[in-house]
């Protein structure tokens, strides 16, 4: 502070000219001029603070000072000015704080000294007894500012960081909308399986398929084990294998209950990662709705199954081939008239082995009606070894494949043949009865 600035330099004025005082005297005493002292006590006392000294003699006129001014015949009211009190009362007057004639303001104390000196007046400007206080000031000022900016630096950097980071969040966050919403419309949930904490995270994609509030971040690994049916999957003894490292992944259809009871089958697919800060091990992974799948693949079952009992049920050969010409489906007719294996009368066998394995039916050499429709479709009739007549019936699909029926045609062949010999014998001509003989031409 200034005023304790102040005090200090009134302190240290007093003292000082209380020295020379003592000084002044002793050499006066011992014969030693004034200007002798104060040159003696400039460097310590006087030069390095900017202290001013005047020494009188006993008719007030000045004899020496510090720093020297040389031969003059002015006195110590020409230095100190004609208003202040201090050559009158000299001790008792004590450290004044005064303007001198040129305006200056400085800190004054005079002191009367034995004869033949008269006193001797101490001089020290204000503004030098407080040049510490100010450098102490423009320190702490340039301490302040330096704080202030860089708390303000730091301020900014705060709310920049803070602006940054609520960016991020929000893009996180919008990130998360969107992956939850992915999630949503595929009936899929996500997984993180804290296994050192034997807690389970869930999405919310996860919860709104099984119909469930969140009530947490995490979930106990005891709750999530009370949703899933136990004859499906063991928790426990999958996380102890993971544990052991006998297992690194999982992929594997399971049954939850969800908030209505109802039993809901899930596809779990997931991964064991280590996270990088804690080297934790999780399984991170997506569970998928795959109930609709389930039912949908029933659904093919039964279509399939009654196809099959369908095509079994008719008396004709079928068989149907896709466009890579592999075989999708025939019927104990065809495997008889071809003499397949079971073995080769599967789904995915292809057209070229079955007939290098089979025993193609004797075919007489006669000649066969054929009819090629426009549509890729194809008829003709065919002669057996053994006497039986087959009309084949095939077109290409639209998949690029070919379904072909073999059809017994041998009954109608038999009463066509019949027909046929029927007409020719209705077309021979019949023979000429025998004419009877004239009874007119009898004899008599």
């Amino acid at each position: 502070m200034r005023e304790d600035a102040m005090a200090d330099a009134v302190g240290d004025m007093d003292l000082v000219s209380t020295l020379l005082a003592r000084e002044l005297d002793g050499a006066s005493q011992r014969g030693v001029t004034p200007a002798a002292v104060l040159a003696a006590l400039n460097s310590r006392h006087l030069a390095a603070h900017g202290r001013i000294v005047h020494v009188s003699a006993e008719d007030g006129h000045v004899i020496a000072s510090q720093p020297a001014i040389g031969q003059s015949r002015r006195t110590l009211i020409d230095f100190l000015g004609p208003t202040q009190p201090l050559t009158a009362f000299g001790d008792r007057a004590g450290v004044m704080q005064i303007i001198l004639p040129d305006g200056v303001e400085a800190i004054a104390a005079v002191r009367n000294l034995a004869a033949p000196l008269g006193q001797v007046a101490v001089l020290h400007p204000v503004s030098r007894a407080l040049s510490i206080w100010h450098q102490r000031r423009s320190g702490l000022a340039l301490l302040f500012a330096t704080a202030a900016l860089v708390l303000a630096a730091i301020t900014i950097g705060f709310i920049v960081q803070s602006r940054r980071a609520r960016a991020a969040d929000e893009d996180c966050d919008c990130i998360r909308e969107r992956i939850d919403t992915a999630l949503n419309r595929g009936h899929c949930g996500l997984w993180d399986w804290d296994l050192a904490r034997g807690r389970i995270y869930w999405s919310d994609s996860m919860y709104a398929m099984l119909g469930y509030a969140r009530t947490g971040q995490y979930m106990s690994f005891g709750e999530v084990s009370g949703f899933i049916h136990h004859d499906d999957v063991d928790l426990y003894a999958l996380a102890d294998a993971i544990s052991r490292g006998e297992a690194t992944h999982l992929d594997q259809e399971f049954r939850v209950r969800d908030s209505a009871g109802q039993w809901i089958w899930l596809k779990a697919r997931a991964e064991l990662v280590i996270d990088r800060r804690t080297h934790a091990q999780h399984l991170v992974g997506i569970v998928v709705d795959s109930s609709e799948q389930r039912r949908m693949a029933e659904r093919t079952a039964t279509a399939d199954a009654r196809l099959r009992d369908a095509v079994e049920a008719i008396s004709e050969a079928f068989v149907l081939w896709d466009a890579d010409n592999r075989l999708v489906l025939c019927n104990a007719k065809y495997q008889q008239l071809h003499k397949l294996p079971p073995e080769l009368a599967v789904a995915g066998v292809c057209h070229d082995e079955i007939m290098h394995s089979s025993a193609q039916p004797s075919i007489d050499q006669e000649p066969m009606r054929s009819l090629r429709g426009h549509d890729g479709s194809s008829s003709y009739e065919a002669r057996l070894s053994d006497g039986r007549w087959l009309q084949i019936n095939g077109r290409r699909t639209k998949d690029g494949g070919s379904v072909s029926v073999g059809t017994d045609i041998t009954k109608l062949k038999q009463q066509e043949e019949r027909l046929t010999q029927s007409e020719h014998q209705s077309r021979r001509p019949w023979p000429r009865a025998p004419t009877a003989p004239n009874p007119n031409s009898w004899p008599i």
